[in-house]
């Protein structure tokens, strides 16, 4: 698990490497705006909306 920020570099084909502590693992993906990717794992965003929070 990432505890802290990581830099990651968006290469000329617009693939990002991301960290070595995540490998394998399914991500949601989605634009806040501003410029802003959040990527999510599956289960904390079907909680949050089963909660009423937003994803």
């Amino acid at each position: 698990m990432i505890r802290s920020r990581s830099e990651v570099v968006v290469d000329e084909y617009g693939a990002v490497a991301l960290p070595e502590s995540i490998p394998g693992e399914t991500l949601l993906a989605f634009s806040e705006g501003g410029g802003r990717i959040v990527l999510r794992r599956p289960e904390g965003s079907i909680t949050d909306l089963l909660n009423g929070r937003p994803l």
